[in-house]
């Protein structure tokens, strides 16, 4: 996560973070250079908070024992958010789910690091890693209760979501233990996530600029984000998405990260134009 003088970014992986955080460091830092040199010096010497800081800690599968233990990251969570800095405004950002999957199965790590054993994996696919879209969204499934820690018998939640919740809820784990669809499908939902303001990754430029706005950043300081180069970009190494995505996988992938989509639909970002505009082969 990044914390600055005025919000907390928490960093949802594969959304666009990382170009964000980038963006947030590099103008952060062009406003440490035109500091007083005391002031410098106050930071330097922690008789000052740092304006931005870069705070990384015990990455979220480590308090489910499923991975990752001792390794620490830039994804830290709600739960993870200092106490002193708990009372800033928090943001993250999202992307659709159905181009979240595309985007992480473009990205190979399920490759290079399966995300379920290996005889599990070589027992449902024989082929591995020679996977189509179809049957890695199969192998997800798989890798589940391996990435919860037990199996969710009330639901068939998606790992997004499961992922989400982690990232956003005020108590993940005592939601995760008792998920269900009733609970997916009620309004308790909204009462168990934190006030967290998304930004869309979609149109990540244009909702960065705006939020930083409102915080009194300048045209001149706004057009690093313009001029900021992509990064951890998910390339093409498979067939065209468009051949992927059919209507089965789509009520599949929306009905498993429903939890999602509504939480994000109380902040009016929905993805129905989004959705429309992938050609169904």
């Amino acid at each position: 996560m990044i914390i600055t003088e005025y919000f907390v970014m928490l960093t949802l992986p594969k959304t666009g973070s990382s170009f964000a955080r980038k963006c947030i460091k590099d103008i952060y830092k062009q406003r440490f250079q035109k500091l007083p040199l005391h002031e410098k010096i106050a930071i330097w010497t922690k008789l000052k908070s740092p304006l931005c800081s870069d705070y990384w800690v015990e990455n979220i599968k480590v308090k489910s024992k499923v991975g990752n233990n001792g390794i620490v990251d830039q994804h830290g969570t709600y739960e993870q958010i200092p106490r002193k800095h708990s009372h800033k405004k928090i943001i993250s950002i999202v992307r659709d789910p159905i181009s979240a999957y595309i985007s992480r199965y473009n990205w190979e790590s399920w490759i290079r690091k399966p995300p379920c054993p290996k005889n599990i994996v070589q027992k449902h696919f024989p082929h591995y890693p020679n996977l189509n879209f179809s049957e890695y969204l199969k192998l997800i499934d798989l890798a589940l209760p391996y990435y919860v820690g037990h199996e969710t018998p009330n639901t068939k939640i998606g790992l997004l979501s499961i992922q989400f919740i982690r990232m956003f809820f005020k108590d993940p784990e005592e939601v995760i233990t008792n998920i269900s669809d009733k609970y997916i499908d009620s309004d308790q939902v909204f009462e168990d996530v934190a006030d967290i303001e998304f930004l869309r990754q979609e149109k990540l430029n244009h909702d960065l600029k705006c939020f930083l706005s409102k915080y009194g950043f300048t045209n001149e300081e706004l057009k690093t984000i313009d001029n900021q180069s992509k990064v951890n970009v998910s390339h093409k190494k498979r067939q065209a998405s468009s051949n992927l995505i059919t209507p089965r996988v789509l009520d599949k992938i929306k009905n498993q990260e429903r939890i999602i989509y509504r939480i994000l639909g109380r902040q009016d970002i929905s993805y129905s134009e989004l959705t429309k505009s992938i050609d169904l082969r």
